[in-house]
């Protein structure tokens, strides 16, 4: 009976995982073949490219793409099952080799400019390691005040600060690019080790090569945050349950490995609550194998069943010191995040990111967000989003509700880039080679190979949970134990994002169990196209790798023309410093006669430059501003009359009625730098109607960037005299013109 209602349990839970993994496949394949999900704002891949590729081309490399990865996965598989240990070996650390150097080429040459909240942590962690403030400062940034679920990050970042400042190390940027590389490869490096202790060597190097061939391992290298330096958090305990299902049977160890367990757990939830599926999913699969062994062995009260209970009452002390050692970490931690973000009447409340996911978009909005820093208390914003979540579903209807989270499926996981262009464009001075290649005319192949990943990646999943259920699985192998895991956390990675506020970014964490539940499906694939030609000749072999090469070529050599193609065209520049996202901007004004200026040190040539600008309210359209670019190398910093003429670059009157877009551009002669020559933006108000010396009423607000203490790139702004904490958010960079003026 027992062992029914066992089988029973894995079989709907692995039935409703598939019924989701489908979903998510079917909306992946819109988003890459069709427009995408346009109720939850996720473009379609085509409609991500510019005019230089056609619709017919996207699809037709996405195709052909798909085949090259599924080919080169059963080369790969042939390989490593016909090569002896030293060449496994071998295999192992060029590829680990290879995709280290990948990871550290975006790591030191893609000096990204963040514009997320992961800046703001930052930011905030800076100040308070550098003694500027003691606790989290609520004056000018909201977000500590409003979100309270970066706490344990903050602290963490606290502690990189103080080590990098005692070091004195200040490239922060790249420092925390190198964290993320580190811990992108422990979870992978986890991943691998689970199925070694498992599978063997041979399956373990096979999700190796899986894992490798993920695009968005090397792609997010540039955003270090919580989705990405979770991974060892969210693979740790699975590592660890393999140890102890295939491990010695000693105490000591069983007991280090649950408490490591449990403090994964502990930390797991402060620092990503859903890092913490996995451990749940341990104990649901735990708690239901041990009733099902427990009364399957001790049907009769028996001297076998008294040792039994006596053996499960000694084991049972060492879980009540691990529950015990969690109290205490999880104690430890919320005094720690009290101590540095003290305020938590104000926190948007639980139910606010359910308000987000029941809207229209299932995401982060402006408008949800301004309705809720109306709110004064935390009850105030709980009963104002829990009255706008009944009225939502109310009026949407149960047709319209389960269309909407259904789509909502579709927003986390259909979107194979998970959005990297968001988090890789802000950039000062990086590799322009690879810069564009990532965020210019090479995004579009990146693009194709991301969501060629995932398309398979899904499809393999969903055929890996039905292959393990119509496989003859013995209830008791770990492997199976380990796999039953796997799918409880993607189950409950799809659940809660379904109902949570969504975005695509957020499946990343969960990409290393969607490569265990795949792996059945692809040895399964393998093996019948193995058994399928294992009596061919070797010429049909040969026809086939040569079928594979000539496809191999024939795309590269497309992919490459295109590249070539839309960097011409002169659709997108090569920029030196792009910092011009208005997600994190602190709007200022410019008095009366007096001026804004803003130096900066481009590495690249330039010839445009952007700056954010807005009017603001019913002011005077027809005021003036000049905007004057000069080299920094003569003059007054804030008196463009006091430059030389041929250090002049650029000088632009603007009038605030013809400010579009919120933003000003300057066109000039192409200007190439000197190494580490500076330059400077000078704005001047040329207004004269006395509006009042505050510069309350002047007209235009001039973005910068909201901060403290972070340097956002090379530079200082000044605002009527006072060095301002933010830098003017602009883009530097060149668009191909014939006209050149040489500089140095």
């Amino acid at each position: 009976m027992m062992k029914f209602l066992g089988r029973m349990f894995s079989f709907v839970l692995s039935g409703i995982t598939a019924c989701m993994l489908g979903f998510a496949l079917f909306f992946s394949l819109i988003t890459g073949f069709g427009k995408g999900l346009s109720d939850m704002a996720v473009e379609g891949i085509i409609q991500r490219f510019p005019e230089t590729w056609s619709s017919v081309e996207i699809r037709v490399f996405l195709i052909a793409l798909i085949l090259l990865f599924v080919g080169f996965i059963f080369l790969a598989f042939a390989w490593i099952d016909r090569a002896g240990h030293r060449k496994r070996l071998l295999m192992f650390l060029i590829l680990g080799g290879v995709f280290l150097v990948m990871q550290l080429f975006i790591a030191f040459g893609l000096r990204t400019i963040q514009n997320t909240d992961a800046f703001e942590v930052q930011d905030q962690a800076l100040a308070i390691a550098r003694g500027v403030h003691q606790i989290v400062d609520y004056t000018k940034s909201t977000y500590f005040a409003k979100y309270g679920n970066n706490d344990l990050y903050l602290i963490f970042c606290v502690q990189v600060f103080r080590v990098c400042m005692l070091l004195h190390i200040h490239a922060y940027r790249t420092v925390f690019a190198v964290l993320n590389v580190a811990a992108v490869d422990l979870g992978i490096l986890m991943t691998w080790r689970t199925v070694f202790l498992l599978r063997g060597p041979k399956a373990a190097l096979k999700v190796f090569v899986l894992s490798v061939f993920n695009p968005l391992n090397i792609l997010l290298i540039c955003w270090p945050y919580t989705c990405t330096l979770s991974m060892p958090l969210m693979m740790l305990s699975l590592w660890m349950a393999a140890a102890f299902l295939k491990g010695k049977d000693s105490g000591t160890l069983h007991f280090v490995e649950f408490l490591v367990i449990g403090l994964t757990a502990v930390t797991a939830y402060y620092f990503r609550p859903t890092a913490a599926f996995p451990v749940i999913a341990l104990v649901l699969c735990g708690v239901c194998a041990g009733v099902q062994k427990l009364l399957k062995e001790t049907s009769s009260f028996t001297r076998e069943k008294n040792r039994k209970l006596r053996n499960l009452v000694r084991k049972g002390i060492p879980a009540v010191c691990v529950i015990f050692l969690m109290a205490v970490t999880s104690s430890s931690i919320r005094n720690a995040s009290l101590r540095l973000d003290p305020v938590t009447d104000t926190q948007f409340p639980t139910v606010y990111w359910l308000m987000l996911g029941a809207s229209e978009t299932g995401r982060v909005n402006s408008e949800d967000m301004n309705f809720n820093r109306r709110m004064y208390t935390e009850k105030e914003n709980r009963e104002a989003d829990i009255a706008a979540v009944r009225q939502i579903l109310k009026e949407r209807g149960l047709a319209g509700n389960v269309k909407h989270y259904l789509e909502k499926t579709g927003l986390t996981w259909s979107d194979g880039t998970a959005e990297y262009l968001s988090r890789s464009m802000g950039s000062e001075n990086s590799i322009p080679w690879l810069y564009q290649f990532l965020n210019g005319p090479g995004a579009g192949i990146l693009y194709l190979w991301c969501q060629a990943y995932r398309m398979v990646m899904l499809f393999m999943a969903l055929a890996g949970i039905l292959v393990w259920l119509c496989s003859g699985r013995k209830s008791g192998c770990a492997g199976n134990f380990i796999f039953q895991v796997c799918v409880i956390t993607l189950l409950g990675g799809f659940v809660f994002y379904t109902f949570w506020e969504g975005k695509p970014v957020y499946s990343y964490p969960f990409l290393p169990y969607l490569i265990l539940v795949s792996l059945p499906a692809w040895e399964k694939a393998y093996r019948v196209y193995e058994g399928k030609y294992q009596d061919a000749p070797s010429s049909a072999k040969t026809i086939r790798r040569l079928v594979l090469v000539v496809l191999l070529a024939v795309t590269g050599l497309g992919l490459f023309q295109k590249y070539v193609i839309t960097a011409a065209s002169g659709v997108f520049d090569v920029p030196s410093i792009v910092c011009d996202s208005t997600a994190l901007a602190d709007w200022v004004s410019v008095p009366e006669g007096q001026t804004l200026t803003q130096s900066y040190y481009p590495s690249g040539a330039f010839n445009t430059i952007l700056i954010r600008a807005r009017t603001a309210g019913r002011g005077n359209t027809k005021d003036k501003y000049r905007i004057v670019v000069v080299s920094g190398d003569s003059g007054e910093e804030a008196n463009s009359a006091a430059y030389r003429p041929e250090d002049v670059i650029a000088d632009k009157t603007v009038q605030a009625g013809k400010i579009k877009d919120r933003r000003i551009i300057l066109n000039f002669p192409t200007v190439f730098p000197a190494k580490n020559e500076a330059f400077r933006i000078i704005v001047t108000n040329l207004s004269t109607e006395g509006k009042g010396q505050d510069g309350l009423q002047s007209t235009v607000r001039f973005g910068t960037r909201l901060c403290y203490v972070m340097d956002e790139y090379k530079g200082n702004c000044v605002v009527k005299g006072r060095r301002h904490a933010g830098d003017l958010l602009i883009r530097v960079g060149r668009i191909d013109e014939p006209v050149v003026m040489e500089r140095g």
